[in-house]
């Protein structure tokens, strides 16, 4: 009987022993798959937040390019290749604000938006003064978006 005994208990020592190891494994493969997760969102927010950054930079430099070009009275093939080369970049910087708003949870987004939103105001600016202004005021702008997306990135 003594035999008997053991055995069983060596069994269910066998079978505690299974349950434990199996459970410390599901929890060890469920803490690297999050791990793993917020590795590639990382990656996400950064990759959208540099891309995003670069281009605001080029469309504020193709709106200077552009306006320069009319008030230059360049010729209209001067002026409609800046202003073919400045709505692009609007287009393109519009859709990385887009990539933005996906990957991130919160307000990188709406402050991208913002600083598309005064790259745009500068087109209609009245004087050369007024474009420094605006231009200036975009480029502090995407200064701020970068701050705020090194935060959000170190804060994942």
């Amino acid at each position: 009987m003594t035999g008997i005994i053991a055995a069983v208990v060596a069994v269910m020592g066998t079978l505690l022993g299974t349950v434990v190891a199996q459970r410390h494994q599901v929890g060890l493969a469920s803490r690297a798959e999050a791990q793993a997760e917020r590795a590639l969102r990382r990656r996400e927010l950064i990759d959208a937040s540099s891309t995003f950054s670069s281009l605001a930079e080029d469309y504020r430099r193709a709106q200077y390019d552009r306006w320069f070009a009319v008030l230059r009275s360049s010729g209209d093939e001067a002026v409609t290749r800046t202003r073919a080369e400045s709505f692009r970049l609007y287009v393109e910087t519009r859709a990385a604000v887009a990539r933005l708003r996906l990957v991130d949870d919160g307000d990188l987004g709406l402050v991208a938006a913002e600083v598309l939103s005064m790259t745009v105001e500068m087109r209609d600016a009245q004087d050369k003064p007024a474009l420094n202004a605006l231009g200036s005021k975009a480029e502090e702008a995407c200064d701020g978006f970068v701050t705020r997306a090194r935060a959000a990135i170190d804060a994942m």
